[in-house]
């Protein structure tokens, strides 16, 4: 896919879900596979309970919105999802992408919201990439900071 996916990328895992002590508001942290990167996400509640399904590989008596608009795009329409990226922080805010393959090989992609980017990838079990750029964004203090204030979390919810 050429479609600015090929800009350096680093992949990343959703590692935890936390309610932000400060703030009350749910926070997903996306680490790198050597724990050296971690960015820390705000969402809403909403968005939160779908990641966790996900996550935790909860099976629900209904499908979640998300698994019928999977359903309907990959079975009925033919179309691929092939990645799920975080492509810039702005004003605070991040930013997401989906890469789409349709059934007659045309790849397009679509913008979204980060949180419903990573329902996706765990939904379809695909990778979660995040560009260096968004990295970038962050003085190594922040970044430091980040992997300091999960591992308070951690330690905050440990029995």
């Amino acid at each position: 896919m050429n479609n600015g996916q090929n800009q350096q990328k680093i992949e990343v895992k959703i590692t935890e879900v936390f309610i932000d002590p400060n703030s009350g508001v749910p926070i997903v942290f996306l680490v790198n596979n050597d724990a050296n990167i971690v960015i820390p996400i705000w969402i809403g509640f909403l968005e939160t309970q779908s990641i966790l399904v996900y996550l935790n590989k909860v099976k629900t008596p209904r499908p979640l919105t998300i698994d019928l608009f999977l359903k309907i795009l990959t079975e009925d329409l033919q179309v691929i999802v092939n990645a799920v990226e975080i492509t810039k922080i702005k004003d605070g805010v991040f930013y997401a992408s989906l890469f789409f393959q349709d059934k007659f090989g045309k790849e397009f992609i679509r913008d979204c919201r980060p949180s419903d980017a990573l329902s996706i990838a765990l939904a379809l079990k695909l990778p979660i990439y995040i560009k260096q750029q968004v990295i970038d964004n962050f003085k190594p203090k922040e970044r430091e900071n980040f992997k300091k204030m999960l591992e308070y979390l951690r330690l905050e919810q440990s029995p």
